[in-house]
């Protein structure tokens, strides 16, 4: 799995090594993905030095949580918002693969860092996932396990029915619409575990609360969460 992973990580240089990951034109500056321009202009978000941050007030009261951490925040038309546009709709794996790696290397140096089992992607259905052809949330786990020594498990934790559109559901109904969608399986995998929990963009945080819910149910499991992007 790692050599594989290495591979892909080699690809990914040969197929995109002169264009920024966020604008695609101009050169990014020399050992980063970013061009100087998206660099100045891109939200990073402060979690990696912030235990109490706006990803954990998703969650406040209702779940035990070691950690949350996104990379950035999310604005509508915004730079990361075509960024990760490309990474779902255009297959653009690399760039969800990059940005794995770079959540790695920032988790591993932050002071929030504590040793991960298994990192878990939230599934996709198997028919979204077909159609698409990969689920951006496992790509991006598989650029984070590139810099922490943690497995990608994609079998524990799956989706099994389609859930309506969340665009006009307020949190509440958001949660409801996904919560019987996913299901474990293999769960002793899982237990006295410390698990990292991904997803490529945030918004209610209804899609890791059903995930979250699911998984609390095994003995002694630790949840950290991660993500690309968390809305603002």
């Amino acid at each position: 799995m790692r050599a594989l992973q290495t591979i892909l990580s080699d690809l990914v240089f040969l197929l995109y090594p002169e264009y920024c990951l966020a604008c695609s034109v101009e050169v990014p500056v020399s050992q980063h993905a970013f061009c100087l321009d998206c660099l100045f202009h891109i939200p990073f978000t402060d979690h990696f030095d912030n235990y109490d941050n706006d990803f954990l007030l998703h969650f406040l009261g209702r779940q035990q949580l070691e950690c949350g951490l996104a990379i950035f925040q999310l604005q509508k038309g915004g730079r990361v918002h075509d960024m990760l546009s490309k990474l779902k709709y255009r297959n653009r794996r690399d760039i969800g693969f990059t940005l794995g790696k770079m959540f790695g290397e920032l988790f591993i140096q932050s002071n929030q860092y504590k040793e991960v089992d298994y990192i878990i992607p939230v599934p996709l259905h198997r028919l979204k996932k077909r159609k698409r052809g990969y689920n951006q949330s496992e790509v991006f786990a598989q650029g984070i396990a590139t810099h922490i020594s943690a497995e990608v498990n994609s079998s524990c934790l799956l989706k099994v029915r389609k859930s309506d559109s969340q665009t006009r559901k307020n949190r509440n109904q958001r949660l409801e619409n996904v919560f019987d969608s996913f299901v474990l399986q293999n769960e002793e995998l899982l237990i006295n575990k410390h698990i990292l929990l991904v997803d490529d963009i945030v918004t209610t945080g209804a899609t890791l609360e059903a995930c979250i819910m699911r998984l609390k149910v095994i003995e002694g499991i630790r949840i950290s969460l991660g993500a690309i992007a968390i809305t603002e």
